[in-house]
């Protein structure tokens, strides 16, 4: 489609995300509609969308790239590996895994160049 066809649009300038906790503690991120192309937060729209999508599409990261975007989680999820290729079992994996205070990430996204990321709830 040229850009003469498109349809006009809306454009999405932010997008805020309300939070609380398994204590109970309440925060708000932000998401950069830059950079994030999509948004996975429930069990069944990370593993039966998100992952599968990796099976197709395995981008690489490292180790570090994948604990500056998932911290502790990924951390334990890379473990010792230096180059980590994205497959569904390693979605997965970041998903159900806990950091070392027995949280799990919230959501997942993809970025536009379809990475994976926390979205901002490391």
């Amino acid at each position: 489609m040229t850009n003469a066809k498109q349809k006009k649009r809306a454009k999405v300038t932010g997008i805020t995300i309300n939070l609380v906790d398994p204590k109970g503690n309440a925060r708000t991120i932000t998401i950069d509609p830059n950079v994030t192309k999509a948004l996975f937060w429930d069990d069944k729209s990370v593993l039966d969308i998100l992952a599968p999508f990796y099976d197709t599409h395995n981008p690489e990261m490292t180790r570090e790239e994948l604990i500056d975007r998932f911290g502790a989680v990924g951390r334990k999820v890379a473990g010792a590996n230096q180059k980590i290729k994205v497959t569904k079992d390693v979605i997965k994996k970041l998903w159900e895994e806990e950091d070392d205070n027995g949280d799990s990430l919230s959501l997942l996204s993809k970025t536009f160049i379809c990475l994976p990321d926390s979205g901002g709830s490391v």
